[in-house]
């Protein structure tokens, strides 16, 4: 039985990706924003708000807009598409996050396969080694969890990695060059409408490669960068000659992102992004360690130059996603996102010497017996995530509140409730709404008369006590006049 060295570490690579992601994405439960994403998301697609002005919840109200406006709005219409074709199921927004996963590993294997293109390794059939990457990339925590929670990082990671790929084929000179210059300007910018200015780090692709590999003139670097920066901010100029456009993006410009960043930190340190990168990055850096070790007290296998350079031209890349998250205090881990690709191959191209040495010491035996523990493993990894359909991941006894309301109060409803409970448990909120249409509000002065549903610690009116809630201590209540 013939079996190619490289398929079992393939399948394997697959299967991690299947049990470190599906089992969580498809099961009821989500973190706040990515229920807010796809409450966003259905509404657009159900014709509530607009792609620039768009629509969470009858009560939302921020920086003085009843619109949705804390990002730019491509993603919600990407996954409004899918809501439209899927319709209203709480695996519609899953299925999205999976697509976008999907489309991000195929653009690691095309990069790691332009890197090392099929026709000039045949020896040595580095293309094959795509698997690498991959493990390195799934293996960070954070990939999965924000894949598992429908962030906007998934989608904004799609347009940045398309990006590179397709700058990279301009640098080598692929026919078309100047096509996949003008595609890659535009997935920066698709880039930025996803999730804003930490989309847009692509811009210093063309200048890193020319430290790196200097193997053209510098007019060439500073001319091609300079287009590049042009090209894009020509997008930019076309796009806000729209006027819904132009008044969203600058709400969202002003009112939301600068006064975030100057008046609402999030970390007393700007050095926790560091912190939560190291941290997310150990399982890639004991990976490295553990190869520099062998290559230094075994084999000593050396790491070519050409290696070095791509190796040192992605973890550039990486870094240039990571460190200007420190100029502000509003960070938070999985902004770290859309560096993690980068992190990935850069390490994968450093480790690629000798994880090579050790697949070529696999006898035909030894490919066997590990082709049957990957086929194994995804077998595991397919059975397991089947059986956690219909499940619930987090919040479980929240969601059974959720739903007990949800049966008894018509949808398009608007709940008045405590203060105390608005702005502390945004959660049940978003599964409100997300499930059932339903909005929470405060009421003015605290009065719940002729309002017609409300929560509340204690009936004092002899209104129609509902139901208990089990995760919070409020009563929902019926007016009486209702």
């Amino acid at each position: 039985m013939h079996v190619n060295k490289h398929i079992p570490f393939q399948v394997i690579s697959m299967a991690f990706v299947i049990i470190l992601v599906l089992p969580l994405l498809i099961q009821d439960g989500m973190f706040l924003d990515g229920q807010q994403y796809a409450c966003v998301s259905k509404n657009l697609a159900e014709g509530h708000g607009s792609l620039w002005f768009p629509h969470l919840s009858d009560t939302w109200w921020r920086a003085g807009s009843p619109h949705f406006m804390e990002q730019p709005p491509l993603v919600y219409a990407m996954q409004a598409s899918f809501f439209k074709l899927c319709g209203d199921s709480i695996y519609t927004e899953r299925l999205y996050s999976f697509f976008t996963l999907v489309i991000a590993l195929m653009l690691i294997i095309s990069i790691w396969k332009t890197l090392f293109p099929k026709k000039t390794d045949k020896k040595t059939e580095l293309h094959h080694f795509w698997w690498m990457p991959v493990l390195f990339w799934i293996w960070i925590p954070l990939t999965s969890w924000c894949y598992q929670n429908n962030l906007l990082e998934n989608s904004m990671v799609m347009f940045d990695l398309l990006a590179c790929l397709c700058l990279w084929k301009f640098l080598k000179n692929h026919k078309h060059k100047y096509l996949y210059f003008v595609l890659a300007s535009l997935s920066v910018f698709a880039a930025f409408l996803s999730k804003g200015i930490p989309g847009i780090f692509p811009l210093v692709i063309i200048p890193v490669y020319g430290l790196v590999f200097k193997d053209k003139h510098i007019r060439f670097y500073v001319i091609s960068t300079l287009g590049f920066i042009l090209l894009t901010g020509l997008w930019f100029l076309l796009i806000l000659h729209w006027g819904d456009a132009n008044e969203s993006l600058s709400f969202y410009l002003n009112e939301r992102l600068l006064k975030r960043i100057t008046e609402n930190p999030t970390v007393g340190s700007r050095f926790f992004i560091l912190e939560s990168l190291l941290l997310n990055l150990s399982p890639v850096l004991i990976m490295v360690l553990i190869q520099l070790l062998f290559r230094k007290r075994v084999q000593k296998i050396a790491v070519p130059q050409p290696y070095l350079r791509l190796s040192a031209f992605f973890l550039l890349i990486a870094l240039s996603a990571t460190i200007p998250l420190m100029l502000t205090s509003v960070q938070r881990g999985f902004y770290l996102m859309p560096s993690f690709p980068f992190f990935a191959l850069a390490a994968a191209i450093y480790c690629l010497p000798v994880i090579h040495h050790f697949m070529q010491k696999l006898n035909p035996a030894s490919k066997i017996i590990v082709m049957v523990i990957a086929l194994l493993f995804l077998t595991s990894s397919i059975i397991f995530t089947w059986a956690k359909f219909g499940q619930t991941s987090r919040h479980e006894r929240m969601l059974q509140d959720v739903h007990a309301i949800g049966e008894v109060v018509p949808e398009n409803t608007i709940i008045n409730v405590p203060d105390t409970l608005y702005y502390y448990n945004w959660s049940i909120q978003m599964y409100l709404t997300r499930h059932y249409n339903i909005s929470l509000k405060v009421p003015k002065e605290n009065s719940y008369k002729n309002t017609g549903w409300y929560l509340d610690r204690k009936n004092t009116s002899n209104d129609s006590l509902i139901l208990q809630m089990k995760t919070e201590p409020y009563y929902l209540y019926r007016h009486k006049a209702e």
